[in-house]
């Protein structure tokens, strides 16, 4: 009989990954995960930005990555959720002065 290949997570290089993928099993599995992440890292993303009030505009990106490479847009919007209060307040002292009585 012939060597069956075993899959496993070790390196492309050595196709552990692709024969890992080749069941249709695993693959539903594997996609399912993906599936998954994607989605809770999707609405955990839309459910913080709606706390910290940013604007929708910013987020869609932050979305899409995370569709087309989960982990890149979990960072982006990691990255955004630091730099929009500082945005934020930047943006707003100059108003909220302005609009404050003067003595």
């Amino acid at each position: 009989m012939g060597q069956h290949a075993r899959g496993g997570f070790g390196s492309i290089e050595q196709i552990q990954i692709r024969v890992l993928f080749a069941s249709d099993v695993l693959l539903v599995a594997g996609w399912l995960h993906y599936l998954a992440f994607d989605l809770f890292v999707g609405a955990w993303i839309v459910h913080e930005s709606a706390q910290l009030r940013v604007a929708p505009i910013v987020i869609v990106p932050c979305l899409l990555l995370t569709s087309l490479a989960g982990p890149a847009g979990l960072l982006l919007f990691l990255m955004v959720r630091v730099v929009t209060p500082k945005l934020t307040e930047a943006i707003l002292r100059p108003v909220v002065r302005m609009a404050s009585p003067s003595r």
